[in-house]
């Protein structure tokens, strides 16, 4: 009796060792939570302290063009942005006249009714974005204008060239707006 309360015991063990030593069986998958914040792009355009709004005068039909430094970017993101810029057509506060944006040169006679608008961003370190003399010719989708903006404030170049001799809105005020984008 007591060499087969051994035996009992003995398998038991036996079946005990060969039970711990077989893998343990888990699931076929697993799970790790992730979590990412995206950066968000974050453009403030203003205007020099007391304007409402960016004025270039009074300019007579196929003049030269008139230039406004009234205008700054500010990248408020925490990363550099790329900034791109386009223009509006232009339109008479008072009258049916209207004016096309082109995005090139204007020399007359020309087509009437067709204006420019150019804009220039300064670098941090107080140089143009694309060298002296040269700017972006806006037309009515976004353009390219700075790629790797830093962050912090720089003044913005801005002029426009009226249509030439011939076109609607002559002693009129023309409306139009310069539009700056911030993409990351």
């Amino acid at each position: 009796m007591m060499t087969l309360r051994y035996l009992a015991l003995g398998a038991f063990a036996l079946t005990a060792l060969a039970a711990s030593a077989v893998p343990a069986f888990s699931a076929d998958n697993g799970t790790v939570n992730a979590k990412v914040t995206v950066a968000a792009p974050c453009l403030t355009v203003s205007l020099t302290a007391g304007a409402t709004q960016l004025d270039f005068g009074t300019t007579p039909f196929g003049g030269g063009s008139s230039y406004s430094n009234g205008i700054s970017l500010t990248n408020c993101a925490s990363a550099a942005e790329n900034i791109s810029a386009r223009g509006t057509n232009a339109t008479s506060t008072t009258s049916t006249a209207s004016w096309t944006l082109q995005d090139s040169p204007r020399t007359c006679p020309s087509t009437p009714n067709v204006y420019v608008l150019a804009t220039q961003a300064w670098n941090s370190d107080g140089t143009l974005t694309l060298g002296p003399g040269s700017a972006t010719f806006l037309s009515t989708s976004d353009k390219p204008l700075v790629s790797g903006l830093s962050p912090g404030s720089r003044p913005v170049f801005t002029s426009i060239s009226v249509p030439c001799p011939g076109s609607a809105g002559a002693g009129e005020t023309m409306s139009f707006q310069f539009i700056y984008t911030a993409s990351l």
